[in-house]
């Protein structure tokens, strides 16, 4: 039976977490890789066959193409180890038959824990033994060297970083891997990645990379350099989630990432009704490391975390889980998640504000009706902020209601801009900040905080886009472009990047490509007016009936039917769409001052008197 941890070569493994680490440095390594690791490592020496692999890494019922994934779990560990299969220093083949572990494997002896020490008032910051350098066995003996390194070490936490420590200004959190052996975990660690990124972003004095840019890095074998290159951050924290019973454990690590240099790592561990507190304190320990400068605000923000309860946590991560899809499906699927953990945990400000980011898009995207998702948008927002007046999501989420539902633009700015001093690395407040402008026709500060939102997210395909659509309005018109052919490279099918190329090439006349990027979008609004003002008149009509078909089966925007409308020259029915929107106010119509498909309605009384009701007017 294995000690607990074991040293091979430059290797250490924790055979209870399921952490490998070479040097001090965590090493990110999949399921699978890591099953075989242990069974190997836990009979160094001896042949496994493939069969009893089998047996290990994919347990009956379970029925895989095993050669083959054998095979490549074999060769994604050799290939973490740096070890070859023709000069083998760990991981022998045997004929076709299996495996066997060739290196030498020792036990990591744990120093002894000084006992003779009363601890300060800050006793829970000092690194336990087991935290400490790795030392030779002779020193676990001299009990009063080991109490001089403790206290050396705890009074170093508190002490100035050397001179040559690099300065970290920047920060990405990659996705905390997941050590439970069950995939239906995903969502938990993926959960405590996002939780993390948003206590830290709270932080003025860091910029943090938001949660969609980082998590395409999930998996991912880019080295660090490559990622803080293409993220444009100097630090890069990365780290496990290890979630047994009620208990969460954390380790992270945060490397310098053009120079790939580990600076520091830790392990965290509380019961899962503290999860918060855990967040708090490892979002402190990395302010600490990396210098950032707190706002009183701040270190009282993270000084004094609720208790959450577990199961409702558990429903809000699930939650956030289909929230982050951006789908209808998941969007609906997310309500049901937070609403379950809103009953379990009332004064959760959290769910309520996440509720609310829900049924906004459920709105403006034409999912759910405005009488349907606006007022419940708004009692969500209003109720986070009456339980956490400093939620940057409920600010956020209130300032879009405002804004876009209810086209009270001076005050959904307001909102904005105390979102945005909240959270200055929230990417989402500053896209929709961004929007206000656009709506509005001020399309310099539209630029301005659209490119923010883009440097804070650079590969989530909605800023990216927006960021093009923008250019657009500015009237940079190709750069526009060329931003949103970048996106789709992100995601060639992504429907919002793709309408909004196809609005942008309907501004510049160039219809052929704007239907083709409709129909790609499944945009029928977009692409009824394209085919009309190109002259396809009966394919026009075909797609109006469509529309009044779906219409008779759920709710569909009356935007989309003025869009159609003003494709086929027919003004009145434009503008009867557009009043019946009005009346409803419907999100869809926000941009219609700014939009140069309305333009043929400019100097049509009805739509001046439309914009004066929706304080659109110059």
């Amino acid at each position: 039976m294995l000690t607990q941890k074991i040293r091979f070569g430059p290797f250490e493994l924790d055979t209870k977490t399921g952490e490998l680490r070479r040097g001090g440095r965590l090493v990110r390594l999949q399921d699978k890789p890591l099953t075989l690791l242990l069974a190997l490592v836990d009979q160094p020496g001896e042949m496994l066959s493939r069969e009893e692999l089998q047996s290990r890494l994919w347990p009956p019922p379970l029925v895989v193409d095993f050669d083959n994934g054998l095979n490549n779990a074999a060769n994604k560990l050799r290939h973490v180890l740096g070890d070859s299969p023709t000069t083998p220093r760990y991981i022998e083949t045997v004929g076709r038959r299996g495996y066997r572990f060739i290196g030498e494997v020792e036990p990591v002896l744990p120093l002894h824990e000084p006992t003779a020490i009363t601890a300060p008032a800050a006793a829970a910051e000092i690194p336990t033994a087991s935290s400490l350098p790795r030392s030779r066995p002779w020193l676990a003996a001299v009990g009063a060297v080991v109490a001089a390194i403790a206290i050396a070490l705890w009074l170093g936490r508190a002490a100035p970083p050397a001179p040559d420590t690099p300065h970290i200004a920047s920060l990405a959190v990659l996705p905390l891997d997941n050590l439970s052996s069950d995939p239906e975990q995903e969502y938990f660690s993926d959960g405590m990645t996002d939780a993390l990124i948003s206590q830290l972003a709270g932080i003025r004095s860091l910029r943090v990379m938001s949660r969609q840019s980082i998590m395409r890095y999930k998996d991912s074998a880019s080295s660090m350099p490559a990622i803080a290159k293409e993220l444009g951050v100097d630090g890069i924290i990365e780290g496990t989630v290890l979630r047994t019973g009620d208990r969460v454990r954390i380790s992270v690590q945060l490397v310098h990432g053009p120079s790939d240099t580990h600076l520091w790592a830790d392990q965290y561990e509380r019961p899962l009704d503290d999860v918060l507190g855990l967040q708090a304190e490892i979002a402190q320990a990395v302010a600490a490391e990396v210098r950032a400068a707190l706002t009183p605000q701040e270190t009282a923000r993270l000084a004094r975390p609720a208790n959450v309860d577990a199961e409702a946590y558990d429903l809000y991560l699930r939650g956030r889980h289909f929230w982050s899809l951006r789908t209808e499906d998941g969007l609906r699927r997310s309500l049901e998640y937070f609403e379950r953990a809103i009953a379990l945990a009332p004064e959760f400000a959290p769910a309520h504000a996440a509720l609310a980011e829900a049924y906004g898009p459920l709105g403006y995207l034409g999912y759910m009706s405005p009488d349907e998702a606006t007022p419940r948008m708004k009692a969500a927002a209003l109720r986070a902020l009456e339980l956490d007046p400093n939620l940057v999501e409920g600010w956020t989420a209130l300032g879009a209601c405002a804004a876009f539902h209810e086209w009270h633009w001076a005050e959904g700015e307001r909102h904005f801009e105390r979102a945005v001093a909240l959270g200055p690395s929230y990417s989402t407040a500053f896209a929709w900040y961004g929007l206000v402008f656009e709506n509005t026709g001020r399309q310099a500060e539209n630029v301005a905080a659209r490119r923010r939102a883009f440097e804070l997210d650079p590969l989530w395909v909605g800023t990216s886009s927006a960021y093009g659509q923008a250019l657009f309005f500015a009237g940079r018109a190709e750069e526009g472009v060329a931003q949103l052919k970048r996106t789709l490279e992100l995601d060639p099918d992504h429907a919002v990047a793709l309408s909004y190329l196809g609005l942008v090439y309907a501004g510049m006349g160039r219809y052929d490509d704007a239907i083709d990027a409709f129909a790609r979008a499944g945009n029928d609004g977009g692409l009824g007016h394209a085919y009309g003002v190109a002259g396809r008149r009966e394919e026009a009509l075909q797609v109006l009936a469509r529309l009044e078909q779906r219409a008779a089966e759920r709710y569909v925007s009356p935007h989309q039917f003025a869009l159609v409308r003003l494709g086929l020259r027919d003004t009145a029915g434009a503008l009867d769409a557009l009043e019946r929107g009005f009346a409803i106010r419907d999100p869809g119509m926000s941009g219609i001052k700014v939009d140069p498909r309305f333009a043929p309605l400019a100097a049509e009384p009805r739509f001046v008197t439309l914009l004066e009701q929706m304080g659109l007017a110059d």
